[in-house]
């Protein structure tokens, strides 16, 4: 596992990265603001952060971000405002476990935007209560995981328009 607590502001001059392992950095707390600079950035690996509590403003900016998985990352609280704005995405990991459930509490704004998102695993999100206004706007979302969403009472009137959804999980 890694040691560092917090990476560099420089961090985001890595402008050519684009592969990201951090997984297993439990002591990790806060990416920098300049991490929305990995603008090549395909894949990112945030596993078992289990103290990461938020992710930067700018983190949006990463336009070619494919695949970003935060699983386990038990502190993280929300997701930034522009998180739908990573118009690349197709895979998104937030699950968490049975003694480690994730404290999310919402989806932000905009999430619907994601076009091209076709895996979301929110399983054990324990605190998520509802799903974003625009979810049913995720038109290339096939698979979804809702398993153990104590809190999630009822889906949104969008839901019927995930017309490509072929695996879901309750």
């Amino acid at each position: 596992g890694g040691a560092a607590r917090i990476l560099p502001e420089r961090f985001g001059e890595l402008v050519n990265l684009k592969d990201l392992d951090l997984r297993l950095c439990a002591k990790l707390v806060a990416l920098p603001e300049r991490f929305g600079d990995l603008v090549n950035l395909k894949e990112l690996d945030l596993r078992y952060c289990q103290k990461l509590v938020a992710l930067p403003k700018r983190f949006g900016q990463l336009r070619n971000l494919e695949t970003l998985n935060l699983e386990m990352c038990r502190s993280l609280v929300s997701l930034s405002e522009g998180f739908g704005e990573l118009k690349s995405l197709t895979s998104l990991n937030l699950s968490g476990g049975l003694m480690s459930p994730m404290a999310l509490r919402s989806l932000p704004e905009g999430f619907g935007k994601l076009e091209s998102l076709t895996s979301l695993n929110l399983e054990y999100c324990v605190s998520l209560v509802s799903l974003s206004e625009g979810f049913g706007e995720l038109e290339s979302l096939k698979t979804l995981n809702l398993a153990c969403c104590s809190k999630l009472v009822s889906l949104s009137e969008g839901f019927g328009k995930l017309k490509a959804l072929e695996t879901l999980n309750l």
